[in-house]
């Protein structure tokens, strides 16, 4: 299909992007280190893995949601939380 040439689409402009203070969260994401399986080499760049670091944060919110509502399966055993918590919170600080 083919668009409208009068049409014009603004830039995205995150709500992080604080012009005033010089700030710009979406450069960050932008950066090698936004995607921190490749970064650390533990998938290949580009790959089908090699995904963002907000979606491994989503995935692992789900899973401290799900864990809270007991939804996790019982053979899933506390010290695995656990250490997914301290690579969640290494991920952090890094």
């Amino acid at each position: 299909s083919e668009e409208d040439p009068s049409f014009e689409q603004e830039p995205f402009k995150a709500l992080c992007d604080i012009e005033a203070i010089g700030a710009s969260c979406s450069q960050v994401f932008a950066l090698p280190e936004g995607r921190m399986l490749s970064y650390f080499g533990l998938v290949p760049p580009e790959s089908s893995l090699d995904v963002p670091n907000a979606l491994l944060g989503a995935i692992y919110y789900s899973y401290i949601f799900l864990y809270s509502l007991g939804a996790v399966p019982s053979y899933v055993p506390t010290v695995v939380t656990f250490g997914i918590s301290c690579v969640a919170m290494a991920s952090s600080i890094f």
